[in-house]
């Protein structure tokens, strides 16, 4: 079973970052992930060693959205578990 728009967490759910459509298939998972230590993304790790929070949150969005817009869901997730 999916954890559902409600089960997104409220900075998700309200930032117009991501479309519906993108916060749907974040929502269709059966729970949130855990950060996995292991994944690795180039721009995701040049974004959060070179900006600061404002820039790195509007990048952390983008890079999710560009993944999903991929069908990368658990990627996504992985980039947004680092939002500050």
């Amino acid at each position: 079973m999916a954890i559902g728009l409600t089960g997104l967490p409220s900075a998700l759910r309200n930032n117009a970052a991501l479309s519906a459509s993108q916060l749907e298939q974040l929502a269709s998972v059966p729970s949130i992930p855990k950060v996995n230590p292991d994944f690795v993304h180039r721009g995701l790790f040049y974004a959060i060693e070179n900006l600061d929070t404002p820039e790195l949150e509007a990048e952390l969005y983008s890079i999710a959205g560009h993944l999903l817009n991929q069908e990368k869901v658990a990627d996504a997730w992985q980039v947004l578990l680092r939002l500050p």
